[in-house]
């Protein structure tokens, strides 16, 4: 009696039977990984995408053999791929599952030796410059964002740097730190004392400006070179 062979299903789980054909099954398909949504898989004789919750399914014949590759930008896939080149499908497998991981890029560079332990602000967190003004930060592929570093009685130039969208690592991001004691008109100063009653109206000047404020009130002051 000669066998019928059939159409396999990698990556199949549960099953429930075509209607009419006893040979080819459909599948619950397994998940990926969160970062596999969409991903392309690429196999020995085709090709084929996981959906949007990172499932595939990939149906081969009887006795096939060859490798299936998951890829999809900015993600690195664990294993890299399944190799079927020395085992033909026979049966339906199942397991086949892929760890899907968003890759990562740094941004660093130098702050100067002023700028040493500095605080760097960027979207999403902080970090700290080292003692010899040197930082990297670590993040996700396609972030896009601002990095603003900072430290008492120092100014930075430039002020922050954008980004939009980063897909590879960002060197050589550096920043020129300046000490207030050497150039003083560069940093903002705090004028502050009692007035010895709420209500008390101060009259002074900022570059030759008029300003008032009222006491138990803060005035954002800045550019006191002047005063």
């Amino acid at each position: 009696m000669r066998t019928k062979r059939c159409a396999f299903s990698v990556l199949a789980e549960q099953y429930s039977q075509y209607a009419g054909n006893p040979c080819l099954y459909r599948y619950h398909l397994r998940q990926f990984g969160r970062g596999g949504a969409n991903a392309t898989l690429t196999y020995t004789g085709g090709s084929t995408s996981a959906n949007s919750s990172g499932h595939y399914i990939i149906t081969v014949p009887y006795g096939w053999s060859g490798i299936i590759t998951p890829s999809l930008t900015g993600t690195t896939f664990s294993p890299v791929d399944y190799d079927y080149s020395t085992t033909p499908v026979t049966a339906d497998l199942t397991g086949q599952n892929f760890t899907a991981t968003l890759n990562t890029y740094t941004i660093s560079g130098s702050l100067g030796a002023g700028g040493a332990n500095a605080t760097l602000a960027y979207t999403g967190g902080s970090t700290s410059a080292n003692s010899s003004g040197h930082y990297t930060i670590t993040v996700p592929y396609n972030w896009s964002g601002a990095v603003k570093p900072s430290k008492a009685r120092f100014v930075f130039t430039p002020a922050s740097r954008t980004y939009s969208k980063v897909a590879a690592n960002q060197i050589n991001q550096d920043y020129a730190a300046t000490n207030c004691a050497s150039v003083p008109q560069l940093c903002p100063l705090l004028i502050s004392g009692s007035a010895g009653d709420a209500g008390v109206v101060l009259h002074f000047y900022i570059n030759g400006l008029a300003k008032t404020v009222t006491s138990c009130q803060q005035w954002p002051l800045r550019d006191y070179g002047s005063l």
